[in-house]
């Protein structure tokens, strides 16, 4: 997703560190990070991140799919759950940032392809 590097620091804990290029900021959740994915920096400087949340369960390991819309400050703005097992088929990319900085989401159907525009 356009070269950029992420780090993030103390993926276990509630608050990890993410830093992008020069930028970072907090994240706050109440689960474990399994993993961050830069989607894009939105023309307006918005922060566009895919974050899978990790947790136990009863009925065994839970990952949630989020994609949150952060200000070049940090501040959450948005988020979504995607649903990953929706896919009828597995792509390698399902969520792209439009030209005007919003996010498609892709889901494969037995016979189509649908475009999903999320609303953060």
């Amino acid at each position: 997703f356009g070269g950029v590097p992420v780090t993030v620091i103390n993926r276990a804990g509630p608050t990890s560190t993410v830093e992008i290029g020069t930028t970072s900021f907090d994240i706050v959740r109440d689960t474990v990070l399994g993993g961050v994915t830069l989607i894009g920096i939105a023309p307006d400087g918005t922060v566009l991140l895919v974050l899978d949340e990790v947790r136990d369960t009863p009925q065994g390991i839970q990952v949630d799919r989020k994609v949150r819309r952060y200000s070049p400050t940090g501040e959450l703005l948005g988020e979504q759950i995607v649903d990953a097992g929706e896919q009828f088929v597995e792509m390698s990319r399902t969520l792209e940032m439009t030209a005007v900085g919003t996010v498609a989401y892709f889901v494969t159907l037995e016979d189509q392809v649908e475009v999903r525009i999320l609303e953060l």
